[in-house]
């Protein structure tokens, strides 16, 4: 039911795992990082599921980045 997803790395780097594309179809989230720590903030599609061809992302540590993915029902797609 998100669809902005909070991440605060200053305790430590972590690994946001996306859920599965086949069930999500036309799902869109958002992964924003609101502290700029040096700790990244990796984003990994669920198995085997790719996002935009990547096994994973990451937003950068000492960054206030952000990622916008969408799934069309087989992968996540970078918007």
């Amino acid at each position: 039911t998100d669809h902005t997803i909070l991440c605060d790395a200053s305790g430590g780097a972590f690994t946001v795992t996306l859920p599965a594309a086949a069930g999500s179809a036309g799902l869109i989230l958002t992964i924003k990082r609101i502290e700029a720590s040096a700790n990244a903030i990796t984003i990994d599609g669920n198995d085997y599921d790719a996002i935009d061809s990547f096994a994973t992302l990451a937003i950068a540590g000492g960054s206030l980045g952000s990622v916008t993915v969408q799934s069309d029902g087989t992968e996540w797609w970078i918007l």
